[in-house]
């Protein structure tokens, strides 16, 4: 009896792909980022993404977005009016265009100027 409950389990419950968390890390002082995504864990790619921001010059950098969901994810940095960088991400979306223009508008309702946004880095995590 326990062997047919554990069989149907596999047919009812598949087993998703863990390999599905991304995490974007920004120093404001050094303008360093890291981005980790597709690692077994949320812990394991806020890790990660927070080591290679280090990395890349960091003293201390910021968790921008984290999320355990799959999908497509975009960096987006400008600058506000008094120069200042600006940054947003949107992590775990359902499509690229989607995740562009979210990135774009919330670095946007951040204060920086439209004009100045530009993608800093893309992917997908499948």
């Amino acid at each position: 009896m326990q062997k047919i409950i554990f069989l149907l389990l596999i047919f009812i419950c598949p087993v998703k792909n863990v390999h599905s968390q991304s995490a974007v890390y920004w120093d404001y002082g050094k303008d360093a980022i890291g981005i980790a995504w597709g690692l077994p864990s949320q812990k394991e790619a806020e890790d990660s993404a927070y080591l290679q921001c280090v990395q890349n010059g960091g003293f201390s950098p910021r968790l921008i977005a984290s999320t355990k969901d799959k999908g497509f994810g975009v960096v987006a940095i400008g600058k506000d009016g008094g120069g200042n960088a600006v940054i947003a991400a949107a992590i775990g979306e359902d499509s690229a265009d989607f995740a562009n223009q979210q990135a774009r508008y919330d670095c946007e309702q951040k204060g920086a100027t439209k004009e100045s946004i530009k993608i800093k880095a893309s992917w997908e995590d499948k």
